[in-house]
């Protein structure tokens, strides 16, 4: 059964729509596609064609048992890349066709493990990359220049044989420095001819700034932890605009460091259209846990920007827009990926102390980590002798609250009136055990499972909920453990 291609696209084109063909309706339409795609007489009919092909890339059914080398072959035909035939004479249509072109091969490196394997040995990465010097001269618009970085990044991010070609053979850094000031001076030049107003970077520019540092967060993901020593370093004068304030701090410079928390911070609030907080954050937060692991400066800086002393612990850690709050945040993030990676780097910051973590995110936030990691019972994490010890750095604001704050919360609750004022006793325990026999059956029927920290500090199912009450009277000192004088850390 032949599928019409007009009424395909209208039926598909909201995103995140099923499509409902049959595998041979599926394979019938591709193959017809590709015909189009392949014939020059029918230039017209091209657009319409790689729409249709970009709806199909959505769906990963069977897109490996579809995609070969002469479909790839013709996206980098119709991207520009490889040749760039295309990009020497760009009119609306042809941007138009770069355009589509361009997402049907994101989402093809995004959605098929053959497309990947395809891509990592053709022009793709060398044909983007010899592009990138030359987008001013062909005036290949900024649009067009994003999406060319996206899909070098998704190559190197998910084709590790492409990391050291990038590196090496591509010169992927000096050429990705070279954009970065290319429109840096573009900025500069048009605020001269506007009789010296400040240089402003337009929308477009920024959007490609924004996704340079992704290939650069990538890089440093995938190089040696001894190799990204010349971070600490001073700026170069010659490659920043003038203006820029030099960042130090214990004797090291920490602009590239502050460039990469910019970069997790903006990803948090704007994570894009077509990515996911986890694939917009982890890769930053990664790099961060890892140079917060191999300089001590890098981690005291981080502390200080995200973690500073604490003055009001009137408002639970996870409300407000300081970096603090937003990470916190995340602890409870429905993807286990992203609250696992931003509990990890809060934790490297807090020197593995169990109670310094729970002082600056509350208990309840990081009890996901501290049941991992067996530590719900306090302690500190396995590495946590490898950090150096400091003088104590708490606020006279927060010693003065610190008896009033709740651990599970991480602040200081407001006084509420008690739901067992004007109680008999024996109201009091009647209503006790209404709600120790209701949590008895949610846990018979499976609804809930209650547990207590075991030895080993990780969950330990029960049998009855009594036990619970044991287990509270047992560690009745727990909770004021969390508060310990261990804060003992730097400013």
């Amino acid at each position: 059964m032949s599928v019409n291609i007009s009424d395909f696209i209208s039926k598909h084109q909201v995103i995140g729509q099923p499509i409902n063909l049959a595998k041979d309706e599926k394979t019938s339409l591709w193959n017809r596609l590709l015909e189009t795609l392949q014939d020059d007489a029918k230039n017209l009919e091209h657009l319409q064609a790689l729409t249709a092909l970009k709806i199909m890339s959505r769906d990963k059914t069977n897109l490996d048992d579809l995609i070969d080398e002469r479909m790839i072959n013709q996206l980098l035909k119709f991207t520009g890349i490889a040749p760039d035939l295309l990009r020497k004479n760009l009119t609306d249509q042809i941007q138009a066709v770069i355009s589509e072109a361009q997402r049907c091969l994101h989402n093809f490196l995004l959605q098929s493990g053959v497309a990947r394997a395809l891509c990592a040995k053709n022009e793709t990465l060398p044909g983007i990359m010899n592009l990138v010097p030359s987008f001013r001269d062909l005036n290949i618009p900024h649009a067009i220049l994003v999406f060319d970085l996206k899909i070098a990044f998704l190559i190197t991010a998910l084709c590790q044989e492409t990391r050291k070609q990038m590196y090496l053979e591509q010169r992927g850094v000096p050429r990705l420095l070279a954009l970065i000031q290319s429109l840096v001076s573009n900025a500069k030049d048009r605020g001269q001819e506007r009789s010296g107003t400040h240089p402003t970077l337009s929308c477009e520019e920024v959007n490609v700034l924004n996704e340079v540092p992704w290939n650069c967060i990538n890089l440093l993901n995938n190089v040696p932890i001894k190799c990204t020593d010349p971070l600490l370093g001073t700026l170069k004068k010659d490659i920043v605009p003038s203006g820029i304030e030099e960042l130090e701090y214990d004797g090291s410079g920490m602009n590239a460091i502050q460039a990469i928390l910019n970069v997790l911070l903006h990803k948090i609030d704007h994570p894009g259209e077509d990515t996911s907080l986890q694939d917009a954050i982890t890769p930053v937060l990664c790099v961060l846990c890892n140079l917060s692991r191999y300089h001590r400066q890098v981690r005291k800086y981080l502390r200080a920007r995200i973690l500073p002393p604490l003055k009001d612990v009137s408002h639970r850690p996870e409300v407000g827009n300081d970096a603090r709050n937003k990470l916190c945040k995340l602890l409870t993030s429905t993807s286990d990926s992203v609250a696992q990676t931003v509990a990890e780097f809060l934790f490297i910051l807090c020197k593995e102390s169990v109670s310094r973590l729970v002082k600056y995110s509350g208990y309840g936030n990081a009890a996901g980590l501290l049941a991992r990691r067996g530590l719900m019972l306090g302690g500190r994490g396995d590495n946590a002798g490898n950090y150096s010890d400091e003088e104590d750095s708490d606020t006279e604001e927060y010693l003065e609250n610190a008896h009033k704050v709740n651990p599970i919360v991480g602040c200081v609750e407001p006084t509420r009136p008690s739901p067992f004022e004007g109680m008999s006793e024996e109201q009091k325990e009647y209503e006790a055990m209404k709600l120790v026999n209701l949590i008895h059956e949610l846990n018979n029927v499976g609804v809930v499972k209650p547990a207590i920290p075991g030895p080993d500090g990780r969950p330990q199912e029960i049998d009855h909920v009594l036990q619970l009450q044991e287990a509270a009277a047992r560690n009745a000192g727990t909770a004021n453990d969390t508060n310990e004088d261990s804060d003992q850390d730097e400013n």
